[in-house]
């Protein structure tokens, strides 16, 4: 997450809607398939999709959380 001219923090806020949004597509996604193993094959794409987003979520959380730390601490 490049920062553009975006302030730390709204970038924070749009990541965490990301989030709750990843969250909530899981929740559904459980809901609608309690039993993992008799999944089709379309479900399992959708469900490696929510696997993705998750990843990119994180992936981008470590990029916002570079912002908020000291210089020193910057590998």
């Amino acid at each position: 997450m490049e920062g553009g001219g975006i302030p730390p923090l709204a970038q924070l806020k749009a990541l965490r809607a990301m989030q709750a949004e990843v969250n909530e597509r899981t929740a559904e996604f459980d809901k609608a398939h309690p039993e993992k193993d008799r999944l089709s094959d379309e479900e399992k794409d959708e469900l490696k999709e929510l696997e993705q987003s998750q990843r990119d979520v994180a992936e981008l959380f470590d990029k916002l959380a570079a912002l908020f730390r000291p210089a020193e601490e910057i590998p």
